[in-house]
């Protein structure tokens, strides 16, 4: 069974088509890195895969089970600048909000939960920092945070929007090596403008601008990048090392 399958999706936003005949299919424990310009539709369709937007056709199944029966299955980390790290509250509440979008009101100081979500927080590193306060945290120690309360349901799909925006090059290559150690087991989708270091680090690449480009790999021709940014591009991936993205034919 696929652990995600679109067919002939399309999605409009105040009445504006935005994504149109998406079609994508992974099994179990794919890391997807998805790429386009500024406008292309990539938080769209991750609104699309965890419920926020209705398509207006077509079908999602996450683990063969509609997007109405799976939300619990699916995990969200939006773009870090919809968070406000302003308020005054511990990393304990911050991940235990991902349990109560999941399971409604919860009792205070339930056991049961109380470890799903130190589990959360071991997974991604930071099981000692349940007191802390949010704004005390660092970019790259935030976005863990928002990880962990994304995985305390024990999602079969994890979302991540943008997750390296507003974390240093150093923070940022530590945290898709703790994306990589989650996708051991559970399914990954990530979007990105970081071609060099979602080329490094995922297994598989889509073009999304409108509709998707997904060839079933990680390779990147120049062709593809020109068809889907609609500009010439230079295949030199900057991440860490430099190198040239393979060329393919389609």
């Amino acid at each position: 069974m696929n652990s995600l399958e679109l067919n002939n999706v399309h999605a409009s936003i105040k009445g504006k088509l935005v994504l149109e005949d998406i079609n994508l299919s992974l099994t179990e424990n794919e890391f997807l890195g998805v790429i386009g310009p500024n406008g292309a539709g990539k938080t769209t369709l991750l609104k699309v895969l965890v419920g926020l937007i209705k398509p207006d056709s077509g079908t999602v199944l996450v683990a063969g089970k509609s997007i109405e029966k799976s939300k619990r299955e699916v995990g969200y980390v939006p773009q870090f600048n919809t968070f406000d790290n302003q308020y005054p509250i511990s990393v304990y509440e911050v991940v235990r909000m991902g349990l109560l979008s999941g399971l409604g009101l919860l009792k205070f100081g339930d056991k049961k939960h109380s470890e799903k979500i130190t589990k959360a927080l071991t997974q991604v590193g930071l099981q000692d920092f349940l007191e802390r306060n949010i704004n005390e945290l660092s970019g790259g120690e935030i976005q863990r945070v928002l990880i962990a309360r994304a995985l305390v349901n024990s999602p079969k799909l994890l979302l991540l929007d943008e997750p390296t925006a507003s974390v240093d090059s150093f923070h940022g290559q530590n945290f898709y090596e703790l994306l990589n150690e989650l996708n051991k087991s559970i399914t990954i989708v990530l979007v990105s403008h970081d071609i060099g270091a979602v080329s490094s680090y995922v297994k598989k690449i889509a073009c999304l601008n409108k509709t998707l480009v997904f060839h079933d790999s990680k390779s990147i021709s120049k062709e593809m990048l020109e068809k889907t940014y609609k500009c010439p591009i230079d295949l030199i991936a900057h991440g860490v090392p430099h190198r040239v993205l393979d060329h393919h034919e389609h």
